[in-house]
């Protein structure tokens, strides 16, 4: 068995693209493969998203503003894993990211509320679990293991053969359709 751990910019554009190509390569694969999506915030992956959105770094308004849109993605992505699991908390990041990137929307309260309700979600419960202690905890664990395999960028994908412990790849940015298929497919790590 595969397991693929795919950090991304839970509003990123580079990321919605790998998260793509990996969920379909994902289906198509000999081998049964186990997807986690794993959302990381940093001023490094806020940098790389506004350079590949073309938009300037550097500029304090322009960071600031996708800093915010960033950071408010993760916590509700946590909330939404910690109230309704992986599963749901993984539909609505991609959700985002198909408004963000194909339909050019800007996250917001109002994009939030919308998709909550697309999805059949409760935002009481939701902004329950926002508030909740765990939620900080939650985050952590995940900046944790992004510091573990040295993730400093997004997307980011990592995979394991469960079957060699010795195994493991780190790719960098988007993966294609066929590295992809090849890896998972018999080729060795």
């Amino acid at each position: 068995m595969f397991e693929v751990f795919m950090f991304v910019n839970p509003i990123g554009t580079c990321c919605y693209q790998t998260e793509q190509t990996i969920m379909k390569t994902m289906k198509e694969a000999d081998a049964i493969t186990r997807y986690h999506l794993i959302p990381l915030a940093n001023m490094k992956t806020i940098q790389s998203d506004l350079i590949r959105k073309h938009k300037c770094p550097t500029n304090l308004e322009t960071y600031n503003h996708a800093s915010e849109e960033t950071f408010a993605a993760l916590k509700d992505y946590h909330a939404i894993k910690m109230a309704y699991g992986n599963k749901i908390a993984r539909k609505y990041c991609l959700a985002v990211q198909h408004n963000i990137n194909d339909l050019n929307k800007e996250y917001n309260t109002g994009l939030f509320k919308n998709l909550i309700q697309e999805l059949g979600l409760s935002i009481p419960k939701i902004q329950s679990a926002r508030m909740s202690t765990y939620l900080n905890e939650s985050i952590a664990a995940d900046e944790r293991l992004a510091q573990k395999w040295h993730i400093n960028d997004t997307p980011t994908t990592v995979i394991f053969n469960d079957e060699d412990e010795n195994s493991g790849l780190i790719v960098e940015g988007h993966l294609l359709h066929d590295e992809l298929l090849q890896i998972i497919n018999g080729f060795d790590i």
